[in-house]
């Protein structure tokens, strides 16, 4: 063999290596606030964001039981995410945070028919109103109510938040979402799917 194809074949051992292993199969919505809670935790931010079933920007993927390879977390970086996209934290006042629940990022400037997962809050969602009615009862994570005056910092992935809500970025990562997942994967390396007291889903 030569230098090229070990390094090659090196690479391919690497990348079909276990790095965690799920121990029950998570929800979409499951996956979602997993990724919210470790952005949140990595940001050591109040709050963190990320679109729930919408191919702009969003999570549409879930863990299921069995091993996680690297090559398998590739696959879970979300759609329209540019490559200079990074994990960002960025400062919002309470009413920005809320309207921003309600204008998610679509193609074309647009507002995705879809939900924000989170982490840091506690809401009743209901996944099928229409859009800007979507969310009942917002409070933090800790039952406290939302202070519209007040400024809260928020995690996500640059293109996940629309900038018109963020007063400011106060930190930028530099990993790529693949590089995120599987940092935080490993850490965790067994995993179990997160319970659902913080989003009451309200069907209609």
């Amino acid at each position: 063999f030569s230098d090229e194809q070990l390094a090659a074949l090196d690479f391919e051992t690497a990348q079909s290596k276990p790095v965690a292993s799920v121990k029950k199969s998570f929800t979409i919505l499951q996956t979602s606030e997993y990724i919210a809670d470790k952005m949140r935790q990595a940001g050591n931010a109040d709050v963190a964001l990320i679109p729930h079933m919408s191919i702009y920007c969003g999570n549409i993927n879930s863990f299921f039981s069995g091993p996680l390879s690297a090559s398998m977390i590739e696959t879970y970086s979300p759609r329209s995410l540019t490559a200079s996209a990074h994990l960002i934290v960025v400062k919002m006042s309470g009413s920005q945070l809320i309207e921003s629940l309600s204008d998610i990022p679509y193609f074309n400037n647009g507002t995705a028919d879809a939900v924000y997962a989170f982490s840091g809050l506690k809401a009743d969602v209901m996944p099928f109103a229409p859009v800007g009615r979507k969310y009942n009862n917002i409070a933090l994570a800790n039952g406290k109510g939302i202070n519209p005056d007040a400024f809260y910092t928020v995690a996500t992935w640059k293109g996940m938040i629309k900038s018109i809500y963020c007063t400011a970025v106060e930190y930028e990562g530099n990993q790529t979402f693949a590089e995120f997942l599987t940092e935080a994967l490993a850490k965790d390396s067994v995993l179990s799917p997160p319970g659902h007291a913080r989003m009451r889903i309200v069907w209609q």
